[in-house]
């Protein structure tokens, strides 16, 4: 088992990573900064439910789903655009170089977004 050691309530092991841990029971809550509270909900045998309040526009993700969503923007960003389909060929329409004629098939696109 490795050795850990604890200063002010963190972990260092090996001084590489700082993690604050914190004893908390049920209905009992830790504030993060001004606007993020996470509140222990329920403990059953080694599961705790775990609620957050926290604004809107801070996603939150369990662990592994956040892992995945990398991974997949990861792989997105490997694909070789000669492998994406010719955007006229999903939007139905050929961008000519004409202006109005353009401007046209962009209006067109924006009333089929309505």
């Amino acid at each position: 088992m490795e050795s850990k050691a604890y200063d002010n309530g963190r972990i260092n092991s090996s001084g590489a990573e700082n993690m604050l841990i914190l004893a908390r029971k049920t209905n009992e809550s830790i504030m993060i900064g001004d606007q993020i509270e996470i509140s222990i909900v329920d403990i059953r045998g080694d599961q705790v439910k775990v609620g957050i309040n926290a604004p809107t526009e801070i996603k939150i993700y369990r662990q592994e789903v956040y892992k995945a969503i990398q991974l997949e923007n990861i792989k997105a960003m490997e694909t070789k655009p000669d492998k994406l389909p010719k955007l006229d060929n999903l939007l139905g329409k050929k961008v000519t170089g004409n202006k109005n004629a353009d401007s046209k098939n962009l209006s067109d696109l924006e009333d089929f977004k309505k």
